[in-house]
Formats: structure tokens, C-alpha cells, sequence
């Protein structure tokens, strides 16, 4: 199963205010107002509006089409289907409350309601959006849907705070909890002559932070918990140690249970076992990152795994990186370190068993090798699979006399590592070749 991380959406925000912090917001080009039949509207969420005209229309019948009109007060007062209360329903409910009345008038199976005419209405969305002015929408539709018409919050806007006006009763609106925790509740449909107003950004905030799915800052709302604040910041990882979470307040003062604007929820990571730690593949493969470690898998399954590598692959000079040995004092040398240098044996290199917290690196195809130092022409010469150091020097023009014949340094660029190599050694993609002079003529 495939790890997958999120860029902290607190990142993302830090990086959108960069581009208009003291700065003066262009103003970007908004949708056009969309007209009837522009798109599908939504039965299901539709509100049947006074002045909404309905057809009736019977399906295999010679009975004509009808037409239905909403009056001022939200009925439908016709003479032969008599009065018939649609206020406050959608398309998708007066449909049925309409066909199982026509079913009983006339016997035929088949019969289509449909609106003819959707009217748009009108809405005010003003405050820290890009764009505040008046634009025309669906009562199907959201206030976050209309907020878009007008380009969007402004990063020093609130997401929480956001008023809905002109209804029987103000709505508070809060953004967060319908995109994180599924409450469309919170972001109501709007109705003709209401307004949207975005305020600035609350100043009671928290930050949210460590193993969370998108650590981010949060406004805070009365009645907030902590697992709330936590589902806002998108849940928890993984690797979350919920017994070790901590709230950090920056007066110094102990948590006493309510959180308080300026507060920092740090959820910090539990130490995996071996076996839990992850392996990850990176480089020119379709799906890079972290898998789940399975015991016994090997290079080639991983690989796989993560999709197949592209067609641009080394295979041959696919490198596995790993963590060294702890000695008994606690010593490490290298944070990683390469385990493989095998050119030109990618498919035996597959079969190599992985171990926890292992990072599998698949390099693109360079197709050159630089050869420097002394010989008569260094420079880049073209790569060909299985060829020895000999054959590039002598592709380089040969040693010069100064020149150091008994073995030659060779840049691995992907393991980081030079070895003085003797000149039947096969050579790598991408390789570099330095000749030294002899030690004695130095």
C-alpha cells in the first residue's frame, strides 16, 4: 500500500500570501454570468422558485404536453390537478408530489416533469474577496460555489466567520468544517437578494502541527476541541503518537484543557518498530514515495509497486540506499549510504531483497560519459552499455605520458562515490573518468 504525503496546507496559504502581501491584487478574469442551460442543474438541490414554469410531458400517449406554472406563493393551481403546495421543495421532490398525482388522473406509466425555464438569481458577495460585487447564480448552488464566481478568499480572509444575510434568519457559515468533515450544512445553498460577507481572517487562531495530513493555522470557532481542530488540519498520520500530544502555549502557561487563540497543537511521530518503517523509491518511476514494507520483497517488486519505471529508466544503475548499523555506543558515520554498484546487471540487481527504511533510487539515462584529466581529448564521449574504463580512455585519444596507467578514479553520480578503479572495470551511465599524473612527477 502506497504512503502518500501531502504538501501542509499552511505551506500553501504561506505561499499564496507571498505573491500579494503589500502588493496590489490584480483582479482576475471572472466567470462569465452563466446563462439558462449553461449547465446541468442539480434536481436534487434545485429550489422551485415562484414564476418557475413546469412541462408535463406523457410518454407514449397522445395526451399533449402540459405546462405548469409557480405562483407568488409557491403552488401550482391548475384545473384539472387542482392545487398542489411546492414551496420550499426541489425540482427532484415536486417531481414525484407532480407524477403521482398525473399517474392518478391519467393512466399513463410514463410521465416526465421538467423545468422549462431556471431562473437565475441574484447575490451580493462582499469583504475579503477578490472581486466584491453582485453576481448572478442558481439557488441551486453553494456559497462557496458563488465566492468563486466573485475569484476566490483572500489569504487574509476567514473561512469560518463567513456570513449568509437577506434569509428569514443570518446562517453562519463555516467553509472548514463542510471541506474537512463533510457538513455541507455549513455551506447552505443561497437564495434571490441574499448577501455573502467574508470578513477578515479571526484573531483568535492555532497552529496545527507534526503528524497531521495538512498542518496548517486554524481559526478558532466557540465550542472547538481538540479532535475537531485536529479533523480541520486534515486527521491524523500514521505515525501520529496521540499519547505524546502536546498543547504549547506561548504565554509559557500550562494547558488546562481549553484551547486558546495562539496555541500550538503539536502531534508528534511514534517511533516505528523495524518492521513498521516504510521503504521509498524515488526517481524514474511513474508513482515515487513511501510503500509499506512487505518482509521479503525485493527491488524488482517495489518497482513495480510504484508502477513500472519510465522509459527513460538506468535500470542498470538502479542504486539502493540504507541506514547504518548502530554500533554499541550509538555511533553512526553515515546518515545512508549506497549498497550497490552493479552496471550493467540491472535484472540480477531486481532479485536484491529489501530491508525496513530502505530508499530505492531508478536515475534517468544520461548516455554520456566524461572522461578528464590526463589524456589527449578529454571531454564527453557517448555511452555504450558494458564497456570498460580502457575503452573510454582510448575513446579520449589514450594516456598522455605524465599519466597514471595502473588504475583511474570513477565518479559514481548517483552513489556519490570515487573509486580508483584498474582499466578493466565495466563503466556506468553517467560516470565520470579522471586520469591522474603519476605520484612521482607531481
Amino acid at each position: 500500500m502506497r504512503i502518500t504525503r501531502l504538501l501542509p496546507v499552511g505551506l500553501l496559504l504561506v505561499m499564496a500570501g507571498a505573491f500579494v502581501y503589500g502588493q496590489e491584487v490584480p483582479l482576475p478574469e471572472l466567470p462569465a454570468v452563466p446563462p439558462p442551460f449553461s449547465r446541468p442543474i442539480d434536481p436534487n438541490t434545485y429550489l422551485i422558485r415562484p414564476g418557475d414554469v413546469l412541462q408535463v410531458t406523457f410518454l407514449q400517449s397522445q395526451i399533449p404536453p402540459d405546462t405548469l406554472v409557480v405562483d407568488p406563493e409557491g403552488r401550482v393551481v391548475d384545473n384539472t390537478v387542482g392545487v398542489i403546495d411546492l414551496s420550499d421543495r426541489t425540482l427532484a421532490q415536486a417531481r414525484g408530489i407532480l407524477v403521482e398525482t398525473l399517474r392518478q388522473l391519467y393512466n399513463v406509466p410514463d410521465i416526465v416533469v421538467g423545468i422549462t425555464e431556471p431562473r437565475l438569481i441574484t447575490i451580493s458577495v462582499q469583504g475579503k474577496v477578490v472581486a466584491p460585487g453582485t453576481y448572478n447564480a442558481y439557488t441551486s448552488q453553494r456559497v462557496s460555489e458563488v465566492i468563486e464566481l466573485a475569484g476566490g478568499i483572500l489569504p487574509d480572509g476567514s473561512r469560518r466567520w463567513i456570513s449568509l444575510t437577506g434569509g428569514p434568519e443570518p446562517l453562519a457559515v463555516d467553509l472548514d468544517r463542510a471541506a474537512y468533515l463533510a457538513e455541507l450544512v455549513r455551506d447552505p445553498y443561497v437564495y434571490a437578494g441574499q448577501t455573502i460577507l467574508v470578513p477578515n481572517k479571526a484573531r483568535a487562531r492555532v497552529q496545527v502541527a507534526g503528524e497531521v495530513t495538512g498542518p496548517r493555522e486554524v481559526e478558532l470557532v466557540p465550542g472547538d476541541d481538540l479532535d475537531l481542530l485536529l479533523s480541520l488540519a486534515g486527521g491524523l498520520r500514521i505515525r501520529a503518537d496521540t499519547t505524546a500530544l502536546r498543547v504549547i502555549r506561548k504565554s509559557g502557561e500550562a494547558f488546562d484543557g481549553e484551547i486558546k487563540g495562539g496555541d500550538i497543537i503539536l502531534v508528534p511521530a511514534r517511533r516505528l518498530s523495524v518492521e513498521e518503517m516504510p521503504v521509498s523509491v524515488f526517481g524514474a518511476v511513474r508513482s515515487p514515495g513511501l510503500y509499506d514494507y512487505d518482509g521479503g520483497m525485493t527491488v524488482g517488486e517495489l518497482i513495480r509497486m510504484a508502477g513500472g519505471h519510465l522509459p527513460e529508466a538506468n535500470v542498470d544503475n538502479i542504486t539502493v540506499f540504507r541506514k547504518p548499523i548502530v554500533d554499541e555506543k550509538g555511533r553512526i558515520t553515515d546518515i545512508r549510504y549506497p549498497i550497490s554498484d552493479l552496471a550493467g546487471n540491472g535484472d540480477e540487481f531486481k532479485s536484491i531483497k529489501l530491508q525496513p527504511d530502505d530508499s530505492v533510487f531508478v536515475p534517468v539515462t544520461i548516455g554520456f560519459v566524461s572522461v578528464t584529466g590526463a589524456v589527449y581529448n578529454p571531454g564527453l564521449l557517448p555511452y555504450i552499455k558494458g564497456r570498460d574504463v580502457m575503452f573510454y580512455v582510448n575513446s579520449a585519444g589514450g594516456f598522455l605520458p605524465v599519466a597514471n596507467r595502473a588504475e583511474v578514479a570513477v565518479f559514481n553520480p548517483i552513489s556519490r562515490i570515487t573509486a580508483m578503479s584498474a582499466t578493466g572495470v565495466v563503466v556506468g551511465d553517467g560516470s565520470v573518468l579522471t586520469v591522474d599524473i603519476r605520484e612521482e612527477l607531481k
